[in-house]
């Protein structure tokens, strides 16, 4: 049972947020029918009531279809379902402080409870904006319950009920959208390891070998192993665009050399990555070197080609080199 979960749960949401969210959309959504429909024979409702009870079965149950049938996605599902059960929640409570009895205060206390329930759920799920919804319409629905029925023991809830209910706001504002932008990263990096797959008819179990053969050997031993794994045709192509591009390079190279022969080699180095539009934190990673040392050299670049303070570097850089070219062609 637990393996056939496991494998619709795959099939339906790739990351794991999204199996979670699927997983608490699911139960809540049965929970809210069943017990939505079960309170009809627990205690009389007034007509306004039966009719937001009854809506919200029927809507609920909509999402669920329209989810399966792939016309929403997991986060639209379940951010309704929540926001609905809190609409649900705050009639009840409007509806409770109009009859005016401890018993209905008890009720009030009892729908604030599964107010933050339904909060905890939203921040348990990482849904942005959510927790914040909720619990705006949460401390409206309570304070508006307050003016209706001035209780004694709803005025003492209340400092506690705003603190955690704000305390959900700034959750949500601060933490949740930081691990939400982690997600999009890790999707990000899963896509481009599947493309990578892909690209080199690799699998995963052939990736974790190769990594623990240059773990164990040295790096030529790893890529050595990489390409004998390879698809021979893939392997033919990569060799053979490898080969071209460092041959585009070298000749990039040269001609540098030759419009700049001012330059030391380690200079021209630095200029050829700057006309591939290379930042200063590539420069650092490709070459070795510290920001120090790059920004450095780039100031004597900028000295011997006799640069202004104006003068863009890279646009030099170019304007130069293809005026050597052009004048080499003649």
């Amino acid at each position: 049972m637990g393996s056939k979960l496991s494998v619709f749960l795959r099939s339906r949401e790739s990351t794991i947020i999204g199996r979670q969210r699927l997983v608490f959309f699911l139960a809540v959504s049965v929970m809210s029918i069943v017990l939505t429909m079960s309170s009809f024979a627990l205690h009389p409702k007034t007509p306004a009531l039966t009719f937001v009870d009854v809506s919200t079965v029927i809507i609920t149950a909509l999402l669920i279809f329209l989810y399966f049938k792939d016309k929403i996605n997991i986060r639209l599902s379940i951010t309704a379902v929540f926001i609905l059960l809190q609409l649900e929640l705050s009639a009840q409570k409007i509806t409770f402080a109009t009859i005016g009895t401890p018993e209905a205060s008890a009720f009030i206390l009892q729908a604030s409870f599964l107010s933050l329930l339904l909060i905890t759920l939203s921040l348990v799920c990482f849904l942005k904006y959510s927790p914040t919804i909720i619990s705006v319409i949460s401390i409206f629905t309570y304070m508006l319950c307050l003016t209706i029925d001035s209780n004694i023991i709803l005025k003492t809830f209340l400092p506690v009920y705003l603190v955690v209910l704000i305390g959900a706001i700034f959750y949500d504002l601060f933490t949740v959208r930081a691990v939400l932008n982690m997600e999009v990263e890790n999707t990000n990096l899963r896509q481009e390891i599947m493309e990578f797959f892909y690209a080199t008819g690799l699998d995963e179990e052939s990736l974790s070998d190769i990594a623990r053969i240059s773990r164990e050997s040295g790096k030529s031993d790893g890529m050595r192993e990489l390409l004998s794994r390879m698809d021979p045709s893939i392997r033919a192509r990569l060799v053979g665009g490898l080969s071209a591009i460092r041959q585009e390079e070298d000749a990039s190279r040269k001609s540098i050399m030759a419009a700049f022969p001012m330059l030391t080699p380690a200079q021209v180095t630095i200029c050829q990555l700057i006309l591939q539009d290379k930042k200063l934190a590539e420069i650092c990673k490709i070459t070795g070197k510290s920001e120090g040392n790059i920004t450095s050299q780039r100031s004597r670049i900028r000295s011997i080609l006799e640069l202004g303070p104006d003068d863009v570097l890279k646009d030099v850089l170019s304007e130069r080199l293809k005026s050597y070219l052009e004048a080499s062609s003649n």
